[in-house]
């Protein structure tokens, strides 16, 4: 039983790292894009898209970790 928990422990730190990797490379994919783009347009499309990734990755993570 121990045993047991100490795998789903586990378990659940890696798809807590997963989910924080992920969340570097979008947040590092958007800068590198806010930089070559200078238009403002597609700066405030792309800002609400990252709210809507940020919201559905918040939610993932706490589906996972509750």
């Amino acid at each position: 039983m121990i045993r047991n928990h100490h795998i789903i422990h586990r378990e659940r730190s890696a798809a807590k790292h997963r989910g924080y990797l992920l969340l570097v490379l979008l947040m590092g994919g958007f800068v590198a894009f806010l930089v070559t783009t200078r238009s403002i347009t597609i700066i405030l499309e792309m800002l609400f898209g990252l709210f809507v990734v940020t919201a559905v990755w918040l939610i993932t993570y706490k589906a996972l970790t509750s």
